[in-house]
């Protein structure tokens, strides 16, 4: 499997617990870690560092999580960040569907093992290069056609 050892995810959520628990779960890793516990400081690290994959927690206290999604997946500058929507909270298919319509990539439920978190984060890294592929050959495509 192809890894990318710089991929860079910021984590974002309000209760130390669990972003000390997610970012743990990291901690074997070559990813390049960020944290965040609100909207305002996702936004300023998603400037500054730009992450190919954020970890968003569905309650931030500052900004609703989805709106988040949204506006971010409409900047073109950001809108190939793989966007992964947690919640603790007993969530229906309707906050998993608003969100994925939004722009979320995916979903996790938590509690999530360690185990699944890096296999879908291994997933999004599958997805993220492949994505990353098919730009490379359309500018190469462009560039043969003119």
């Amino acid at each position: 499997m192809e890894k990318n050892p710089n991929l860079k995810i910021l984590v974002v959520d309000d209760s130390p617990e669990l972003l000390d628990i997610t970012l743990t779960a990291f901690s074997k890793t070559d990813y390049q870690l960020f944290s965040a516990s609100n909207g305002t400081e996702c936004i300023n690290l998603l400037h500054n560092e730009k992450p190919d994959i954020i970890l968003l927690d569905l309650m931030l206290p500052d900004v609703n999580s989805i709106d988040l999604c949204r506006k971010i997946k409409r900047d073109p500058e950001y809108s190939s960040v793989y966007i992964i929507l947690l919640s603790s909270l007993n969530t229906d298919s309707i906050d998993v569907s608003e969100g994925q319509e939004e722009g979320a990539d995916s979903f996790i439920r938590r509690p999530v093992e360690s185990r699944e978190l890096l296999a879908r984060i291994e997933a999004a890294c599958r997805i993220i290069n492949a994505e990353k592929k098919i730009r490379e050959n359309e500018m190469l495509f462009k560039t043969c056609i003119d």
